[in-house]
């Protein structure tokens, strides 16, 4: 170069002879451009040329800066070719404001070209790094561009990072691709498209890819608020998202691991759900901690959006607590009325005379049982699968035991007692749904019920005669066989007949010791009435209604001994009893087989003339 000027001239004369005239106008990079403030800038037009550029050794560094004119945005396919073929090279995306390491294209090897299939170019300089495999070599390379139409309905890349999270203005449907492995597409959702309304969200699926969802109400990106996995042969979605009131927004990050696919997309979707009439089930609530919150009277249609779905609710039978409201403290639990017998005196029944220290009988035989205070709170709740071959579980949270209905029949939470100001939690899952996916109809219907209104309504606990609840002639009892081992005590009295007054001493007579005749009699003295018996018989009534259950009941005294038992009707027949039974204390004990309908039963008492 300083020697011998004549042969630089000719040199560089051969060299222009054999550039192509297309070649000679070609943008190239400009060197020195090793580092991103020395980015070599590249303006995209509307001639979008290719550009040239050379790696002079293994570890040289290519720095470009994209922008477009005009303050336009553009998503672009950018594709880097090896012109040397033994050149190995691999493309980094600087990701604008993030903190992290750019974003790596090496997918290809020597001689191949590396693409990235949507990348975003604005007026803010977007700048790339081209450089050599590790273990690659020098070379020259070409860097094209084509414009892709796709508007906002896409993701581009970077979108990694929070920072460079691909605005998706839902509600709409948003493209996107996992262009390399380990990809991840990061899509925003403002909170103004948002406004804490239920939404459709769902996701199309890639063949041969298992993708992954999050959703995010944070950009920290710690804790998701909601994840599924999207099989390769299906969508798959939540219909019923409910996205938290005062949520900064929500962030929807999709991966799919090592696999990749560069010509099949995904298509995310989020729609505003169609109004309905009814309440709605409302996503997440797959967790206990998660469980949607309702007041008992709720009535509520929901979805199971993948067959492994479980969706928790907490029934309460009060105003629901804010999220900030203190605990309830919980009731402890009352003491069981002791058994009738059981007493000091050891008699059934009986109560200690103090003064005379006999056992005196009282007139009133239900005065030995114990009062109860009405129930307040008394719970059912009804899950029946909208399909005739689906069935479903119910199960109480804290239980083991999961009631699972016949195809198409109602599963039924019977006689669950809850105090004031609490809750029930329980949850649903499809025991038997073949086609439970993401589906357009509803998948069950949840009726969640206070029976405590009910006139006569028992009071549990009633399983003993210590805890038996009152049963009054005439009066109408209604009660509930919640298990097959569930049993209903009631108590009932024949009253004793009243005592007869003695007669009263004349005032003649007072002070005076009476004359007796032969037999010990006062002489001239009217023969007295006999004594009242201590008993009397009556004829009594008892009635069980007919009812779905097959029902039983078992007459005993307040000894425990069996005076009668009644099964003869059936199921759905009338169980009756009438009988004389002498004055006293009984008790009646109420079974049956169990069901699936919880419907109540109604026991009477009568005295008959």
């Amino acid at each position: 170069m300083i020697g011998d000027k004549g042969n630089r001239v000719e040199e560089a004369k051969k060299a222009e002879q054999r550039r192509a005239p297309s070649e000679s106008s070609a943008p190239r990079e400009q060197e020195p451009n090793d580092f991103p403030a020395q980015a070599t800038l590249l303006e995209l037009g509307g001639d979008l040329r290719p550009v040239k550029g050379t790696l002079s050794s293994p570890t040289d560094h290519d720095w470009f800066a994209l922008t477009s004119r005009n303050g336009e945005s553009w998503q672009v396919e950018l594709t880097v070719t090896p012109t040397t073929p033994t050149l190995d090279l691999m493309v980094l995306v600087e990701v604008p404001g993030a903190p992290g390491a750019p974003t790596e294209y090496h997918i290809t090897g020597a001689g191949e070209p590396e693409v990235i299939p949507i990348l975003a170019v604005s007026e803010q300089p977007q700048r790339i790094l081209i450089q050599s495999a590790p273990d690659g070599t020098s070379g020259d390379y070409e860097i094209s561009f084509k414009k892709r139409l796709a508007g906002g309905a896409i993701e581009a890349e970077p979108n990694d990072e929070v920072d460079a999270a691909t605005a998706f203005e839902a509600p709409g449907l948003i493209e996107g691709f996992y262009d390399r492995p380990n990809d991840r597409d990061i899509f925003y959702v403002a909170p103004s498209r948002l406004d804490g309304s239920l939404v459709s969200l769902q996701v199309t699926p890639i063949d041969g890819i298992v993708q992954t969802l999050q959703l995010f109400t944070s950009r920290d990106l710690q804790t998701p608020y909601l994840s599924m996995q999207i099989p390769p042969d299906r969508s798959a979605g939540i219909p019923n998202l409910r996205v938290p009131q005062g949520a900064l927004g929500l962030w929807v990050v999709m991966t799919a691991g090592e696999k990749f696919n560069r010509q099949k997309s995904y298509q995310l979707q989020l729609l505003a759900h169609p109004p309905v009439d009814k309440a709605l089930e409302e996503e997440p609530n797959d967790a206990a901690a998660s469980a949607q919150q309702i007041k008992v009277g709720t009535a509520l249609s929901g979805y199971f959006h993948t067959p492994e779905d479980v969706d928790y609710f907490r029934v309460y039978v009060g105003t629901i607590p804010s999220a900030d409201a203190p605990a309830v403290e919980e009731k402890p639990a009352e003491e069981p009325t002791p058994e009738v017998g059981e007493g000091e005196t050891g008699e059934p029944g009986a109560e200690e005379d103090e003064e005379v220290g006999e056992t005196a009988q009282p007139v009133d035989p239900l005065a030995a049982v114990a009062d109860k205070d009405p129930i307040r709170h008394l719970l059912r709740v009804t899950a029946k699968p909208t399909r005739e071959d689906a069935r479903i579980g119910l199960a109480v949270q804290g239980s083991s035991d999961v009631l699972t209905s016949q195809p198409g029949a109602e599963a039924i939470l019977c006689n669950r007692v809850v105090e004031e100001g609490g809750y029930l939690e329980l949850s649903l899952r499809p025991v038997e749904y073949p086609e439970a996916g993401l589906q357009q109809d509803f998948d069950y219907e949840l009726v969640t019920e206070d029976l405590a209104k009910i006139e006569g309504i028992e009071v549990e606990p009633n399983d003993a005669t210590g805890q038996a609840d009152k049963l009054l002639e005439g009066q109408k009892r209604v009660g509930f066989v919640a298990s097959a081992q569930d049993v209903d005590v009631y108590a009932f009295a024949v009253p004793f007949p009243a005592p007869t007054p003695e007669p009263e001493a004349s005032d003649s007579e007072e002070g005076q010791a009476p004359e007796l005749d032969l037999f010990g009699n006062p002489r001239g003295a009217k023969p007295s009435a006999p004594a009242a018996p201590a008993f009397e018989t009556r004829k009594v009534s008892l009635r069980l209604a007919p009812n779905p259950a097959n029902l039983a009941f078992k007459l005993r005294d307040d000894e425990g001994g069996l005076v009668a038992q009644v099964n003869r009707a059936g199921a759905g027949g009338e169980e009756r009893l009438t009988m004389d039974l002498p004055s006293g204390l009984y008790f009646v004990h109420v079974s049956g087989t169990h069901t699936n309908s919880c419907e109540p039963y109604e026991l009477t008492f009568d005295l008959l003339p």
